[in-house]
């Protein structure tokens, strides 16, 4: 299998093993590689920039021997999304020096990131609406004449059942401007789930008065992102 075709959550903060071959060379600053370590273990992390990144915490010579470089408190290197997405990755369950050398990276990039943005990227449903290279920016619908039309909106929190980000692209409609705050809710389509916008911009006292009530009805019984519905996890 290839890294790409892994959700998000299964290598954000988790463990895969790629088959980087020529791509190791590329950490020589930082380790002596042989020309039998083809192999990396790596754990996706999103930096300060909202970039997604896989940070190499060992090579090895094959899928089961990832330990080398372990014991040296700095990663041994990073690679963008487009340099693995295509290379052969294997989920694997790392030894405790990994886990504990991954924690201290993970805490260093992501202590000044809200916790409020953090705890939507737990949200197993919204993983394949996300951006390969910026996970935070997803895919929301709105709905036209002509069926919905989805554009790019930067995640910023849950909101009761709603799912609230900012609209970063100009779009044709008129009441949709870029840099609008938009509130979604998510819907069954396929063996997946999309968004859909329900509220947008600037809302009147009558679009306040019921964005109120659909976050306590959503809060009291637990439908699409209230923590009452078990689907977040």
């Amino acid at each position: 299998m290839m890294l790409s075709e892994l959700s998000f959550r299964e290598y954000y903060h988790r463990y895969v093993v790629l088959e980087a071959d020529a791509l190791t060379e590329l950490l020589k600053a930082n380790i002596c590689i042989s020309e039998h370590d083809c192999f990396v273990l790596c754990s996706g992390y999103i930096g300060k920039n909202g970039i997604l990144s896989f940070n190499v915490l060992a090579v090895g010579e094959d899928w089961d021997s990832c330990t080398k470089g372990l014991e040296n408190p700095a990663m041994l290197g990073t690679y963008a999304p487009e340099q693995v997405g295509n290379l052969t990755a294997k989920k694997c369950s790392p030894c405790r020096a990994a886990r504990e050398k991954n924690e201290k990276w993970i805490r260093r990039y992501e202590e000044l990131t809200d916790h409020k943005l953090l705890e939507t990227r737990a949200e197993s449903r919204i993983d394949e609406l996300r951006n390969v290279y910026y996970p935070d920016i997803v895919k929301a619908g709105i709905m036209t004449m002509k069926g919905i039309r989805e554009y790019d909106m930067r995640i910023r929190n849950f909101n009761g059942p709603f799912l609230e980000g900012i609209l970063i692209e100009d779009t044709p409609l008129k009441n949709y401007r870029k840099g609008d705050l938009m509130r979604t809710l998510p819907y069954k389509a396929g063996s997946g789930c999309r968004l859909l916008v329900v509220f947008s911009g600037e809302l009147s006292a009558k679009d306040e008065q019921s964005l109120d009530n659909l976050i306590r009805q959503g809060n009291a019984k637990g439908f699409g992102f209230s923590q009452n519905h078990g689907f977040r996890n």
